[in-house]
């Protein structure tokens, strides 16, 4: 399935899916996502530069077993919740496989900018991971304004040139520019990080409380900036301990090896390699 928006205004799903030849959602779904794309096989977005995706909870919500987003134009969604009594609210939420998403204008969320996230399944009544392994180019912004830029749940790779920033943290919550982690269901056997960011040079990652968290290992290729409230970069163990610490490498110009603390914590400084292998 393939989706080319055409709008220049506030667009709902009622006209995007009827290009695409689906049958349109009600009215009242249709106010609260953008985009909805629903349960089943690839599908693909296309959203032009001049036009405007947005939605009351979500600008583009993806239940389908993977997506292809192309965005040049503006995605935006209204919604800031982030919880499990409902689904999280955002620019871009993912929920039923992974995600290719290239952005070279403005993805932006009232809660995160970009989240994968559980996915419910009612016949067993837990949550289920299906989003692992997501990839994101970033030339744009991303941002998340109460909750994180990014957040790839299930871990996967973001390369950014142009602006990640989560804004401002609620009571109580921490906001990241960048954060990774594995489902609480997730398989890690032969896995040795949660993921990789590069962010090249021009390209800027900022967060309230890290510019990036990984938890789980992980690879991080600074050559542009990267600044937190708590601190430019931490990389930790997993929550739960499944994943450990085994690939862990930041390669960033004028990075003093003595900085690493333990968990692996580098501050924003600013030219040598540290690897953890």
């Amino acid at each position: 399935m393939t989706v080319r928006t055409k709008a220049k205004t506030r667009f709902l799903i009622s006209t995007a899916l009827i290009v695409a030849g689906v049958p349109m959602a009600s009215l009242t779904h249709a106010a609260e996502q953008g985009i909805f794309v629903p349960p089943g096989g690839p599908a693909s977005i296309e959203n032009p530069e001049g036009t405007t995706v947005e939605g009351d909870r979500s600008g583009v919500y993806s239940r389908t077993s993977s997506l292809t987003l192309d965005n040049a134009g503006t995605i935006r969604g209204n919604g800031s919740y982030d919880g499990f009594d409902r689904s999280p609210e955002g620019g871009v939420t993912v929920e039923g496989g992974p995600a290719i998403v290239t952005n070279s204008s403005l993805i932006s969320g009232a809660g995160h900018g970009i989240s994968t996230v559980y996915r419910f399944d009612p016949a067993t009544g837990t949550l289920q991971g299906l989003a692992v392994g997501s990839q994101v180019t970033n030339t744009g912004t991303i941002r998340g304004e109460i909750n994180d830029g990014i957040r790839l749940i299930g871990g996967g790779s973001i390369t950014n040139s142009g602006l990640i920033e989560g804004v401002s943290s609620p009571p109580g919550g921490a906001t990241d520019g960048i954060s990774m982690f594995a489902f609480d269901d997730q398989d890690l056997s032969g896995q040795t990080s949660i993921g990789t960011i590069t962010n090249q040079a021009g390209g800027t990652v900022s967060g309230a409380r890290f510019a990036a968290i990984l938890s789980g290992g992980g690879v991080i290729d600074n050559a542009g900036t990267m600044t937190g409230g708590a601190g430019g970069i931490f990389i930790q163990t997993s929550d739960d301990g499944r994943l450990q610490v085994v690939v862990s490498c930041l390669r960033h110009p004028g990075l003093d090896p003595g900085s690493m603390t333990s968990p692996l914590e580098w501050p924003p400084l600013s030219s040598q390699t540290k690897c953890n292998t």
